[in-house]
């Protein structure tokens, strides 16, 4: 049976029914970034604008952070536009780098470079066309959030999640190239940094402890690890069309199961719905725990969890992953836009 022939249902996900409010900064945040990514000649250029329309990447944005401040919507929309145009342009058929490991290395050098050198977060670099337009959108970013966060040691993990983020995007990429030979835990390590969820965690410092830094200890790491779960099996789902049937990538945790533990699609399905119930119930329990940690733990779980209900609210609701083909009967209608 091919992924056409499927009717799943995945109605009990309780990510469907949350419409999102227009938040104050939303249409000003929109058009400055739009103006960066044509400026900067991110491609597809000439789809990418309309794209942000269309997905509204911003509403995205707004959602997980309603309390920023306009500078930091903009940073952090420039930051969500960074990681889904590299994306499209790495792991879409469409885009230039598509299963290409090496030259995906390449580009990924010239992005680390420059997120670790500050002398290069200047509008020299920014406005540079010689440069990849990856290379300097990356510059442009460091450039607005070394701004808007004081906090060096914030701005330090940044560098790292990002380095993160890209090595592992890479370590999938040489994956798909050899045909999917990663086992279940494999992928399960990998994923966690290859979704790009962890780059959003200085962010959430930045914008729910106004710059201050969390303690890091290890139930912290397990919230944060539960989180990601929760948005990676979420997005796992909701991209299976858009990634397994139209790209053929063997980057999936439903097509490991079907591939490794013979388990149908639906079966396959219901197995990361459970696993998302069972990672939703630690975090609950730990948001009810939350005396226990300190105000800026605290502060973090708590935005780390309307980090991560907002993302899946987004993704469920985003025309990113919609299509009249999808095995997901509750996929197969375009919106046109979020309530405003």
């Amino acid at each position: 049976m091919s992924a056409y022939d499927y009717s799943i249902s995945v109605a009990s996900l309780e990510f469907f029914d949350h419409p999102a409010k227009k938040h104050c900064h939303h249409d000003e945040a929109e058009a400055h970034c739009i103006e960066v990514i044509e400026r900067l000649g991110i491609p597809p250029t000439d789809k990418l604008a309309k794209a942000v329309k269309f997905h509204d990447y911003t509403s995205l944005v707004t959602r997980c952070f309603p309390m920023a401040t306009l500078d930091q919507v903009k940073c952090c929309l420039d930051f969500s536009l960074f990681l889904w145009s590299f994306d499209d342009r790495v792991d879409t058929v469409e885009g230039e780098h598509y299963k290409k490991p090496e030259e995906q290395q390449k580009l990924v050098n010239k992005i680390l470079q420059a997120s670790k050198d500050e002398t290069k977060w200047t509008d020299e670099y920014v406005n540079n066309v010689e440069l990849d337009p990856h290379e300097r959108y990356i510059c442009h970013i460091m450039q607005y959030f070394s701004r808007i966060c004081p906090n060096k040691s914030i701005v330090k993990e940044f560098i790292s999640r990002i380095e993160e983020y890209l090595n592992n995007v890479i370590l999938g990429s040489i994956n798909w190239v050899l045909g999917g030979k990663e086992t279940l835990e494999e992928y399960k390590k990998r994923r966690i940094y290859e979704g790009g969820v962890t780059t959003h965690f200085p962010l959430i410092e930045l914008v729910y402890l106004q710059g201050e830094s969390k303690e890091e200890t290890e139930e912290i790491i397990e919230i944060e690890n539960a989180s990601n779960r929760v948005i990676a099996f979420v997005n796992d789902i909701l991209s299976f069309y858009k990634e397994i049937v139209i790209a053929k990538s063997p980057n999936s945790y439903l097509k490991i199961l079907m591939d490794q533990q013979g388990l149908t699609l639906e079966e396959a399905t219901n197995h990361c719905l459970h696993q998302i119930e069972e990672d939703l119930k630690y975090v609950r329990k730990m948001l009810k725990e939350k005396e226990r940690f300190h105000p800026n733990q605290r502060k973090y779980i708590e935005g780390l969890y309307n980090f991560t209900m907002e993302l899946c609210y987004w993704q469920c609701l985003s025309n990113r992953y919609r299509h009249p083909q999808s095995p997901y009967v509750e996929l197969r209608k375009y919106v046109e836009q979020f309530e405003c």
